[in-house]
């Protein structure tokens, strides 16, 4: 049960920080948008690994192909220190999305490849 909580926070975090930065943006719409989605990218791309996973297609190259999917939320928090017009105190919230991102990359790594610890 410590695991799904632990798992139901990080998870939940990342959903919160993207509506965070959602709600919190002035910019104009398109700005909005890109300033936004971090959150949300890490969740997909994390659940693309699983989708991968469940299939049980292994291929090397999947590996690379996952990896670089972590340049759309990367892209997005530099829009995001670029253009979020709220207040900048927000963007400290980077700090633990990129550790997040760290953690997503290498547990979906894991998936991609079927690896265990």
């Amino acid at each position: 049960m410590d695991r799904i909580l632990q798992e139901a926070l990080f998870y939940g975090y990342l959903f919160f920080v993207s509506l965070l930065f959602w709600l919190k943006d002035t910019a104009p719409l398109k700005y909005k948008i890109y300033s936004s989605v971090h959150g949300l990218s890490v969740l997909v791309i994390f659940g693309i690994a699983y989708l991968i996973f469940l299939s049980g297609i292994i291929n090397s190259w999947m590996q690379y192909l996952y990896i670089a999917l972590f340049i759309f939320p990367l892209a997005s928090i530099i829009c995001s220190l670029l253009y979020f017009k709220g207040n900048k105190v927000y963007l400290v919230l980077h700090i633990f999305t990129l550790l997040a991102m760290v953690w997503v990359c290498f547990v979906g790594l894991m998936l991609v490849t079927h690896q265990t610890l």
